[in-house]
């Protein structure tokens, strides 16, 4: 690569992924055209601020080798290794200053953990040893020491929160390549093993859903569980779940799964209509409940 900012990036991706088994090499990734206009954009003082590498095993795989793949950090899930980097200069970034010019990091697994991690470990025990705070006074000091604490403990919640979320399965990658168009739709809807591929894979969001919407508020187990904060922790949970399972059926292959069952006319439409509207309801009945709660 002549482009010393393009050979920067591959050898800080190549050092963060050292040890991983995936493909493709980081290499290939970054030397097709697609990838390329990516990264143009991203040196530009317009383009988007940060680029973004997953490199994780794919939905419904068990095992075996990761897959390397920009992601947008909307359309999955990081359940692997994100390798990440953010353009610092407004002005873009330049030949000379690419290394000062954007910022290079890590995260692996759940992204809240490290966060949560980085608060805990990191920046509490600072302000807590922390003896000099100028002009601030002791109860503006406490305060905020409060508020961090109040936010340190919203991201452990948080955190096991999504530890509950349902992933829903999506289908294999060799069917990927169906495009959401509607010629594209009606070519998939009469190729019988690609419509019984999606409507198992709608079978399973069914049974998943309807087992969510199903979920009832356990029963308190003495009388302090009892009261608008444990009622605030359930349905700030049912929201979190219902809203993730929201946003994966936003997942451009889930349209098109929906897509190609609509034009096949396939009958699992008609329960999953029903699963569709309930996740709706639920998901609206519990921000309404959270939005209440949160004021007591």
């Amino acid at each position: 690569m002549a482009d010393p900012r393009l050979k920067y990036i591959q050898e800080r991706l190549e050092q963060g992924l050292s040890g991983w088994d995936f493909s493709p090499s980081v290499d290939a990734l970054l030397t097709q055209s697609k990838s390329r206009q990516i990264l143009e954009d991203f040196f530009k003082p317009d383009g988007p601020e940060k680029l973004l590498f997953f490199c994780q095993a794919p939905v419904g795989s068990s095992g075996g080798k990761c897959k390397l793949q920009f992601s947008t950090g909307r359309d999955e899930l990081l359940t692997g290794k994100c390798c990440f980097f953010t353009r610092v200069n407004t002005k873009g970034i330049d030949l000379k200053t690419f290394e000062t010019d954007c910022a290079y990091g890590e995260i692996i697994g759940n992204p809240l953990n490290s966060f949560e991690t980085l608060i805990n470990e990191m920046f509490k025990p600072t302000l807590e040893h922390q003896e000099n705070w100028g002009k601030c006074k002791d109860e503006s000091v406490k305060e905020y020491r409060g508020h961090v604490e109040k936010f340190s403990s919203l991201l452990q919640e948080a955190a096991a929160s999504l530890q509950k979320v349902e992933e829903l399965p999506m289908p294999d990658a060799k069917y990927e390549g169906i495009g959401p168009t509607s010629t594209a739709f009606a070519k998939a809807a009469v190729e019988s093993d690609v419509v019984t591929h999606f409507e198992a894979i709608v079978e399973r969001w069914c049974m998943q859903t309807e087992t969510m919407l199903e979920e009832k508020q356990p029963p308190a187990k003495d009388a302090e569980d009892v009261g608008p904060d444990s009622e605030f922790e359930f349905w700030r949970g049912r929201m979190a779940r219902f809203n993730n399972v929201a946003e994966q059926l936003k997942k451009p292959i889930a349209r098109v799964v929906i897509g190609v069952l609509t034009t096949a006319k396939s009958k699992i439409l008609r329960r999953w209509k029903q699963c569709d509207n309930g996740i709706t309801d639920a998901l609206n009945e519990a921000k309404d409940n959270v939005k209440y709660l949160s004021t007591l």
